[in-house]
């Protein structure tokens, strides 16, 4: 894949290691969401690469590829894939995994609330907990988020969940012209074929 910046995917990464050992309440204004449980998605199941490590696995949509060179190297993913973007673009769609420590004792809904803490002070806009999302056996809490970075409006959804005593978040990044029901139905496509290895 070509040399490009994952700037949201980077970005997104970087916020979460502000709160690796964090705990606590949180004071967080931000939207609630519904709080609904999606526990059987309407998207069609990923089907590009299966995506595969010592902790976890998951199928990449059909025709992204490997995008971890394209993170800086201060910025510890486990993995990042992204669509191979169209000529003269600067971003692509993409995905990323980061793992940490956790001290919320499988309680996901707090490490997620933390993490939206860590997101405002990091300037993103628009943050809404839209809810669960269950899968392997695990409950991810997703956030909605938007950032300016260069100039450029980016959208996420995150999915963060705990599991044992480690903490995940899985971050989907879009360009500013995805709408609500394509970033759900794609992260949904990817998220329901989430494994525990």
């Amino acid at each position: 894949m070509r040399s490009m910046t994952l700037r949201i995917a980077a970005a997104a990464a970087a916020t979460m290691l502000l709160v690796a050992c964090g705990g606590g309440d949180s004071d967080s204004e931000s939207d609630s969401g519904s709080g609904s449980t999606d526990t059987a998605s309407s998207a069609e199941a990923a089907s590009g690469e299966e995506v595969s490590t010592e902790d976890f696995s998951f199928t990449a949509p059909e025709g992204w590829e490997d995008a971890a060179e394209s993170v800086p190297e201060t910025i510890p993913v486990d993995v990042a894939y992204a669509e191979v973007p169209e000529e003269g673009s600067t971003f692509a769609t993409n995905v990323n995994v980061v793992e940490e420590p956790s001290a919320f004792e499988g309680n996901s809904d707090e490490y997620a609330d933390a993490n939206i803490q860590a997101l405002e002070g990091a300037g993103y806009a628009s943050i809404s907990k839209e809810g669960t999302f269950e899968v392997a056996d695990s409950e991810f809490v997703v956030v909605t988020a938007q950032a300016e970075q260069s100039g450029t409006t980016q959208l996420t959804n995150q999915y963060y969940t705990v599991n044992d005593d480690r903490a995940w978040v899985v971050t989907f990044s879009f360009g500013e012209d995805a709408t609500e029901n394509e970033r759900t139905e794609l992260a949904e496509s990817v998220m329901q074929t989430w494994a525990w290895a």
